[in-house]
């Protein structure tokens, strides 16, 4: 009986263990087979994906449906499928409408290559020559799933190969070439995939795809340099005289990665001339060999294939001269002497806008023969011009010769992509990089590749991830030695392989708790392709000195930088430091708090002193967490910091709820601009009788409209009497990026008007307007032009049937001091003696005798603190008032109120 059982188990399995040992790809009576160790994978002669086998298991991860595994696409965006399959020896010759497309297979025991033969497709712009769509559980430790590989430069794998697509594709086009184009197949568990991708990278010969074999891509997450806490060093500001002062500070800050930007004090962009110290290699000997052995590593921060205007060799080469982007050509309309200031053309110039501002696609320059010129854009060509620019002389030239207005970005120049000035900076940048003892690269402005190959006509296919990866494989090609860090601006599946830190993002000016939390999720969302994840660039306290204190700038306080803090040890998080000297701390007291708080951070995410489950913990959102030594063991306190920014003092309150236990707690106090509403500039009229639209409602400008001395807004409308989720928001626009938000909740009843003298980006998460457009920076980073006000925009949060509106106005915002100000609870108070500007905020933990006020730089002084009753906030639901003298009696004294509660202590 055992011995039939035993008979039974070998008949059932030797086909499999036969497969396991044998892969191989056939013709069948069920189609043709891809078969190796891990799966086994089926198509029908129709040119359908039939069935993707996990050959331990016999589970099918298709999708259902059969799908065709290839189809083409015109420059027209016609589709046309794969009709017919057929196996000749290691060749899969697929139909295609008239064309035949022929692939070569190789099985591995790991996976299968799938090559691309065909040289030339009739009326084909995009190939896709393997196309599997699966299904399967992605999130499962345990799931067998199916990823692509691309193994040159020509082949786009479309997704990361974490699998968590669940399609496996092969691309290629007639612009970059199809035959070779070649794609690895991997079907396995997921537990196997990361080894299985890491050896086809191992086995690819150098410099097919850009792969930085010891920190990038499957490698990224083993790299300790992938881990280090960055500088980001300004080519203008660094000194290189200051190198041993610089190293003790940010050493201090635990801070082992030094990215240098170019500039004066650096290096010149695209050239790489290394203006201040003469060449890379004394630079090496002066800067990187002795940051090296203090342990702190060397990155160049380049503008990738972008031009300086400083590079004078190259762009008074008449050779690159040629390769340059160009944005426009002209002829002169007379002759142009070696003197004349003024350039007339024939044509129309009045399309050039903003030549060399930082999001202008036009440099400050035109080419006449071998001579650039800067100008300035007149009525008939091109006026007050600097003759002989960028190494270049000035010379005469002919009626009729050519003018060409020059590409750029970034306020830089910019080569022809592909071209072969294109990759000679990629071979420039290597040299400096070697010469310059360099470890790392940041690939700045990778993301700018669509606005040139629009201009080249390439705007019908997404053609950034061939040239990116290009570029960056150019680079890497004459790097002496692999990277030790790689980032870019971009992150294209193509250049995965030679990533491994990601993604740097613009510093926040406002909205610090939800900006950490947009920009965590977003990383999150690519741990699953091994990146080491980064909250970089962040500036600890980002000012605007032309800015009222706290107003579109918003201080960053200390438990902004505690959840910041939390945040990165929670899931081993980098950070790269934006904008910061040591100089700065004398400037800015705030600063130096900020840095200092977060350094502990820092240094313990590093160390790695906290074990997984105070991880986990402090992944919990419910709760924020603060840093503290208890009896010589660091851990997390609970915390909850309930706020509200209260516009009169005399009619409105705070709000919360205490989670924890009854406490006497923080209180932080600031005190905001008001308005009185007078000198009113208005934005737009309405029939107080008339519904509001559901829809937006938009004015625009036909000038644009200067408010800069009116930064408030006035609203006069009717309330709702219903809840605080009932409110409106006006949104104003202007012609920088950028806008600014004043939202009024409705909780009132009969007519009012509502004057809102502070900026609320990023600070009502907690609504929903419909319609309202949303944009990352415009709401965290950008401020608006005040001075250019080119729309209004209102937007509804919940019903808002009852709301009648009559005129939204811009008035001015004034200071108004707050003297003895109060907070209540309950039968209890706090009175904090002497007088509070606006800009300025009160620090005060109940029980102390003194409270500390600072100013928006962060200097703080001292003052006395009267207490009455006992201020303990109660667990559960409570209200807090604040009162006070202010100094105007016809503008309403607006703050915002913070209570700070706490729970248990969190450690190892």
């Amino acid at each position: 009986m055992i011995v039939r059982k035993l008979i039974l188990i070998l008949t059932l399995c030797l086909p499999y263990l036969l497969m396991a040992s044998n892969p191989v790809v056939q013709k069948t009576a069920r189609g043709i087979e891809l078969r190796n160790d891990h799966v086994l994978i089926v198509l029908s002669e129709n040119a359908e994906f039939v069935s993707c086998l996990n050959i331990e298991t016999n589970q099918d991860i298709a999708s259902s449906g059969k799908k065709k595994i290839a189809y083409t696409t015109n420059k027209d965006g016609a589709i046309i499928e794969a009709s017919k399959l057929s196996l000749e020896g290691d060749k899969l010759k697929i139909t295609i409408g008239e064309n035949r497309v022929e692939l070569r297979i190789i099985p591995f025991d790991n996976y299968f290559t799938v090559e691309v033969l065909n040289s030339a497709l009739h009326d084909v712009d995009v190939l896709t020559f393997f196309n599997l769509k699966m299904s399967y559980d992605y999130p499962k430790p345990d799931v067998f799933l199916a990823a692509g590989v691309a193994m040159n430069l020509q082949t786009n794998h479309v997704y990361y190969p974490s699998g968590e697509n669940k399609e496996v594709i092969g691309q290629c086009t007639a612009h970059t070439g199809f035959k070779g184009a070649k794609l690895a197949v991997v079907a396995c568990k997921k537990d196997k995939l990361w080894d299985i991708i890491k050896g086809i990278y191992r086995s690819l010969p150098p410099h097919s795809v850009p792969v930085v074999l010891s920190s990038g891509g499957p490698f990224g997450q083993y790299s300790e340099a992938n881990r280090y806490d960055c500088i980001l060093i300004g080519g203008t500001k660094f000194n290189p005289d200051e190198l041993p002062e610089m190293i003790g500070f940010y050493s201090n800050l635990g801070i082992k990665q030094f990215e240098f930007l170019d500039g004066p004090n650096t290096y010149i962009q695209g050239q790489f001339l290394f203006p201040r110290l003469g060449n890379a290699s004394s630079f090496k000997d002066k800067i990187t060999d002795p940051l090296y052995s203090e342990g702190i590593i060397s990155s160049l921060h380049t503008y990738s294939y972008y031009i300086s205007y400083g590079s004078t060799d190259l762009l008074s080469d008449p050779k690159w001269q040629q390769q340059l982007e160009f944005r426009g050509e002209f002829t002169l309309s007379k002759n142009l002497k070696a003197n004349d200031k003024d350039v007339a053309v024939f044509g129309d110039v009045s399309y050039i806008k903003n030549p060399g501002a930082f999001s202008s696609v036009y440099s400050p320059f035109i080419l006449i023969d071998n001579e650039l010129i800067r100008y300035t854009v007149g009525e008939n060509g091109f006026i007050d011009c600097k003759r002989g620019q960028c190494g270049t002389t000035a010379t005469s030239h002919k009626k009729g010769t050519k003018v060409r207005v020059i590409g750029g970005y970034f306020g830089y120049i910019a080569p022809q992509i592909g071209s072969e000035l294109f990759y000679e900076i990629a071979r420039k940048t290597a040299t400096a990089y070697n010469e310059g003892g360099f470890q790392g690269f940041y690939f700045d402005a990778i993301d700018a590749l669509g606005k040139h190959l629009k201009n080249m006509g390439l705007g019908n296919y997404d053609y950034q991830w061939y040239y990116g990866a290009a570029f960056i494989n150019e680079v890497l090609k004459y790097c002496e030695k692999e990277p030790l860090v790689l980032e870019c601006s971009h992150i294209y599946p193509a250049i995965w392989p030679a990533r491994g830190r990601g993604e740097c993002w613009e510093t926040p000016r406002r909205g610090y708790k939800s900006f950490i939390n947009v920009h965590t999720d977003r990383n999150l969302s690519l741990k699953d392709c091994q990146y080491v994840m980064t909250l970089g660039w962040y500036n600890f306290y980002p000012t605007r000195n032309n800015q009222p204190g706290n107003f579109a700038t918003k201080y960053m306080f200390s438990d902004d930088v505690d959840y910041l803090g939390a945040q990165s040890i929670a899931y081993d998080q980098t950070m790269v430091y934006q904008g910061l000297k040591e100089s700065d701390i004398e400037q800015l007291p705030a600063l130096k708090r900020n840095l200092d708080n977060y350094a502990r951070y820092a240094k313990l995410r590093f160390g790695g002193y906290f074990s997984d489950e105070v991880k986990d913990k402090l992944k919990d959102r419910n709760y924020e967490y603060k840093l503290e030594n208890n009896n010589g063991f660091w851990g997390f306190r609970e915390s909850v910091y309930c706020k509200s920014k209260i516009r009169d003092i005399n009619k409105d309150c705070l709000e919360g709820t205490n989670p924890f236990n009854k406490q006497k707690p923080f209180i932080r106090l600031e005190n905001l601009y008001s308005s009185n509403g007078s000198s009113a500039i208005n934005l737009m009229c309405f029939n107080e009788n008339e519904m509001l639209s559901d829809a937006k409602i938009e004015k625009s400008f036909l000038q644009p409209i200067n408010i800069e001395n009116n930064l408030g807004i006035k609203v006069t409308l009717k309330g709702e009497g219903k809840d605080s989720k009932n409110a409106l928001c006006i949104r104003l626009l202007s012609e920088a990026p950028g806008y600014a938000d004043y939202v009024v909740r409705l909780n009132f009843d009969g007519w009012r008007d509502i004057v809102l003298s502070n900026l609320d980006n990023a600070e009502t998460k907690d609504l929903e307007f419909k319609g309202r457009a949303y944009d990352l920076y415009s709401n965290y980073y950008y401020d608006v032009d005040f001075s250019k006000i080119t729309c209004l925009q209102v937007f509804k949060a919940g019903d808002c049937k009852n709301v009648r509106l009559k005129s939204i106005d811009a008035v001015p915002i004034i200071p108004n001091k707050l003297t003895d100000p109060i907070v209540r609870l309950g039968n209890a108070s706090i009175t904090f003696n002497g007088t509070i500007e606006s800009g300025e905020y009160i620090e005060y933990q109940v029980g102390n005798k003194t409270a500390l006020v600072y100013d928006r730089l962060g200097n703080s002084r001292t003052i006395k603190v009267k207490r009455r009753g006992r201020f303990n906030v109660p667990k559960g639901f409570f209200i807090a008032k604040v009162g006070g003298e202010a100094e105007l009696e016809d503008a309403p004294s607006e703050v915002a109120l913070t209570i700070g509660l706490f729970g248990s202590f969190i450690h190892n």
